[in-house]
């Protein structure tokens, strides 16, 4: 018996099951790089914790922001300006934790900008009350553009 042509083809042999290698190899491809149906669960708890990580960080801004609030009023700039290295440790960590959950905190940190830059304008023999008056409404925008990132990362507030 002569071989099977396509389409009256000579020469051209018909394969037998073209769909099924295709299946087949897309399969070993995907195990290959990795991927499966665990993966993917994997993944999506990957980003669970890495934004349950990154909302950790906003946390400790937002305490950090009401300790600046909260300052004794016999205290120095100097204690407000402890408080600010603390916030700006607290800024490195969130822009690490973002890059891990896909946070955007563009807006976050341009905040934390113009706070920083009003508590470089401090002169450090004002009183604390004194100080707190220009850093105040700085810390007021801060706060809403933590809660802000808060809701854009799906953050549980408690």
């Amino acid at each position: 018996m002569p071989p099977r042509t396509v389409r009256g083809i000579p020469g051209r042999r018909r394969r037998s099951a073209p769909g099924a290698l295709v299946a087949l190899g897309a399969a070993a491809v995907l195990a290959l790089a990795g991927c499966s149906d665990d993966g993917a669960d994997g993944a999506a708890e990957d980003r669970a914790d890495a934004t349950a990580a990154f909302c950790e960080e906003l946390t400790d801004l937002r305490e950090h922001s009401g300790e600046m609030r909260n300052i004794d009023p016999s205290e120095t700039v100097q204690g407000i300006q402890d408080v600010r290295a603390d916030m700006v440790d607290d800024l490195g960590s969130i822009r690490e934790a973002a890059a891990d959950a896909g946070v955007n905190t563009d807006a976050l940190q341009a905040a934390f900008q113009k706070l920083d830059v009003a508590m470089d304008h401090l002169d450090r023999n004002m009183t604390a009350p004194a100080a707190l008056d220009q850093v105040v409404p700085h810390l007021n925008t801060l706060d809403k553009e933590i809660t802000n990132t808060e809701d854009l990362a799906g953050c549980v507030r408690q």
